[in-house]
């Protein structure tokens, strides 16, 4: 059974359980760049946040980043390919188990399509819960 997620059907929590990934180009004046996520407090009250990752597709060397919405979105919008984009739901609240348990399935999920996010992603699935840190 898909687990709830407030605000959306399960029909939604079904696609979004799977990452979504598609070939974009980034015009030569931008470029993407890494990022580094900080959940705000309603995403902890969301319970989840939306995960946004970028690799350069005409690089066999290059790796997966992670990136933010907007750059998701301009790569997805645009024509040539060199960036495949994808997203994911990642979860942060919750007990440990149920959290380990989703966004395990996210990635495995993810990897099937975007692959190497689950090398990237798998030794932190509990990345942004607050209770580890306490």
């Amino acid at each position: 059974m898909t687990e709830e997620i407030p605000g959306l059907s399960n029909e939604d929590i079904l696609l979004e359980n799977y990452f979504y990934s598609k070939k974009g180009n980034i015009l030569n004046s931008q470029k993407i760049t890494k990022i580094n996520i900080v959940p705000t407090d309603n995403d902890y009250s969301y319970g989840y946040i939306e995960r946004y990752f970028a690799k350069q597709t005409n690089n066999s060397n290059s790796i997966i980043i992670e990136i933010d919405k907007t750059q998701y979105d301009i790569a997805l919008t645009s024509v040539n390919c060199i960036y495949s984009v994808g997203s994911l739901f990642w979860k942060i609240t919750g007990t440990i188990k149920d959290i380990i348990d989703y966004n395990n399935k996210s990635i495995i999920d993810a990897d099937k399509i975007f692959s190497g996010i689950k090398k990237l992603l798998e030794k932190n699935l509990l990345q942004f819960n607050k209770e580890k840190l306490t």
